[in-house]
């Protein structure tokens, strides 16, 4: 067989393998995304761990979390509308984006940039507009917002749940668990304000359904229960736990 003709199906393979695993970076040094070169069209539409995914219309705002990028993909066509990356001058950088929401009412989308320690806030364009949570959340994970505007994230490694009341960041509570309870990883708001939020350690996963609904005494008495077995560390390895209708602020 042709020598040459072997060595050209080799390259061939090398070279699309290494484009397939390729992030590659930008003009500026920021991994990701390829603005200029041959690359960027071939580059667009694929992903490298897809996390978070939320809809905006007929479009998929979707987190292509190790390639630090969020991409826009018009369901219909499967084209790339826009993609937010990392470039000099930005506002905030991206830094293994997570989970997304698409607040419709203001027009904007809230990702939580892991590594960041912030939420990252785009318009529907794309564009970075600013950063919420700097120096306070750490490693925030899920993030859902009300039906009043409420944003609630999961601030994972700090052991809460932040409620910020605007959009900007500026007026906020906490909802504070014990170590004991693992990481809070997920949380989700429905319409009536109840609260589901999931927790994680090595162990075990375990769901707290918390509800603004007035408790009755059998449920203080089972919650009493609970927060005596949570101070067992071993306890709670050991328990799977489904709670309900525990009064908040």
């Amino acid at each position: 067989m042709n020598i040459k003709f072997i060595l050209a199906v080799i390259f061939i393979v090398i070279s699309s393998n290494a484009l397939s695993n390729y992030k590659g970076s930008n003009q500026n040094g920021n991994k990701g995304f390829w603005h200029t070169s041959k690359i960027d069209r071939i580059q667009l539409g694929r992903f490298n761990t897809p996390i978070g995914i939320d809809i905006n219309d007929r479009n998929l705002i979707i987190s292509d979390h190790q390639n630090d990028r969020i991409q826009s993909m018009n369901i219909d066509s499967g084209k790339i509308n826009w993609v937010s990356y990392n470039k000099k001058g930005d506002v905030f950088d991206w830094k293994e984006p997570y989970y997304i929401k698409v607040d419709h009412k203001r027009k904007l989308i809230f990702i939580s940039n892991r590594t960041r320690n912030n939420i990252g806030v785009l318009n529907f364009n794309g564009e970075k507009l600013y950063s919420i949570g700097n120096n306070f959340l750490k490693y925030p994970h899920e993030l859902d917002i009300d039906n009043r505007g409420n944003i609630f994230i999961a601030d994972s490694l700090n052991y809460r749940i932040v409620k910020y009341k605007d959009d900007k960041g500026k007026n906020f509570e906490t909802i504070n668990f014990s170590k004991l309870w693992g990481y809070p990883k997920t949380v989700s708001v429905d319409i009536d304000w109840s609260i589901a939020i999931g927790f994680s350690n090595l162990k075990s996963t375990y769901i707290l359904l918390l509800n603004k609904k007035k408790s009755n005494p059998q449920d203080n008495e089972n919650i009493k229960k609970y927060h005596d077995l949570a101070k067992s560390s071993k306890a709670i390895y050991s328990t799977k736990k489904y709670l309900k209708n525990i009064e908040t602020n």
